[in-house]
């Protein structure tokens, strides 16, 4: 795991009701039973990810403070997080229709 940023990358993760505990290998897991799940659906078109960065630890005008990104606000990447989601990025356009 990348040291120093489980769970949840040091962020207040505050703005929205949603799971807090979640580790980057967590977040991949449930990352790639999304696009499973998109792909396995008749009426989703495709996928797309929310953020590329994470938010800053004050969180944004509007109060998000997430760890929503591939990669950490000074852009070092989730290793436990961005290999398990580029592999099944990779596999994406091969999954059943």
């Amino acid at each position: 795991m990348d040291a120093g940023t489980e769970p949840n990358a040091g962020l207040p993760n505050a703005s929205l009701p949603q799971r807090t505990d979640f580790f980057q290998v967590e977040r991949a897991a449930a990352y790639d039973e999304y696009v499973q799940n998109c792909f396995g659906a008749p009426h989703v078109m495709g996928h797309h990810g929310f953020e590329c960065v994470d938010e800053r630890v004050g969180g944004r005008g509007d109060g998000e403070d997430k760890n929503f990104g591939i990669v950490k606000v000074g852009e070092a990447p989730y290793g436990d997080f961005v290999d398990p989601v580029r592999l099944t990025n990779l596999q994406a356009p091969y999954l059943e229709q």
